[in-house]
């Protein structure tokens, strides 16, 4: 009787199941006299095996039934394109000069910015951490030049241009700034901001006024002090910056136009 009723669960299972093949295991071996009855036992393991992976949607004859992959829930890692014509005789290039890390007030490894970098169709990127109040600097090991050290191996392999520069971080006057092309951001850490300036300027800098019209140090207005006029006298401010984040200052639009300020900063590479 035993034997009956396993033949008619087996032969329920097999009819319901691709013709009676599952797992290389042929139902129809079972009724030939000389198979004992551990082979049925074993077919009809599998049929529910089968069934249970037909349910589920795990397949359970993997090499590893522990660790299924799922390659639909990866980063594609896509590029974004930005088409912006060339002008005749130079090569229009997508940028940012301007951008923080863990080294500074970021939140990310100095690689991540390459990659966010790359995903957002951008050619060329400037990590400009801040030199001066850097809340990270007792948890971390390195200095100044450590990030844009850290991606720069990663910027060649993705193909993105990687501009060392660091951000003088002064309460206003005279604000903060971006210097641009440094060969060494340490230089830029003294005392006193005006040698910074001069620092920067030394190594051939391109320096920009960040965010003017930043409510925490401006909250009223987008002022010119002297200082920005000396900075400018000196040949150590050549642009401005009129959007940051969420934020944009049209005030300083007018700023830029009196004093021959790049809006926004052109920068020519070789």
């Amino acid at each position: 009787m035993k034997q009956l009723a396993l033949f008619f669960l087996i032969f329920i299972l097999s009819v319901s199941a691709n013709n009676g093949n599952m797992n290389n295991v042929k139902m129809r071996s079972i009724v030939n006299a000389g198979y004992k009855n551990t082979l049925a036992v074993l077919t009809v393991k599998t049929r529910i095996m089968g069934y249970i992976s037909s349910l589920s949607g795990i397949n359970l004859f993997e090499k590893d039934k522990n660790n299924r992959q799922m390659p639909e829930l990866a980063n594609e890692n896509r590029r974004r394109i930005i088409h912006i014509p060339d002008i005749l005789g130079y090569k229009t290039l997508k940028c940012d000069f301007h951008m923080h890390t863990v080294f500074s007030d970021g939140v990310v490894w100095p690689t991540v910015r390459v990659d966010e970098a790359w995903e957002d169709g951008l050619d060329a990127i400037a990590i400009t951490d801040h030199i001066e109040n850097n809340p990270s600097k007792s948890f971390l090991g390195g200095d100044d030049n450590s990030s844009f050290e850290i991606a720069a191996p990663h910027a060649k392999q993705k193909n993105i241009i990687l501009i060392r520069g660091g951000e003088i971080t002064r309460n206003m006057p005279p604000c903060h700034f971006n210097a641009l092309f440094l060969s060494d951001v340490n230089k830029l850490d003294t005392p006193d901001y005006m040698d910074a300036f001069k620092a920067a300027s030394e190594q051939g800098a391109y320096i920009i006024w960040n965010h003017p019209g930043w409510k925490a140090q401006q909250p009223d207005t987008c002022k010119w002090c002297d200082i920005h006029t000396q900075l400018l006298e000196k040949g150590q401010l050549q642009g401005i910056e009129i959007f940051n984040e969420q934020e944009w200052y049209p005030s300083s639009t007018g700023v830029t136009t009196k004093n021959w300020l790049t809006l926004p900063p052109p920068i020519f590479m070789d």
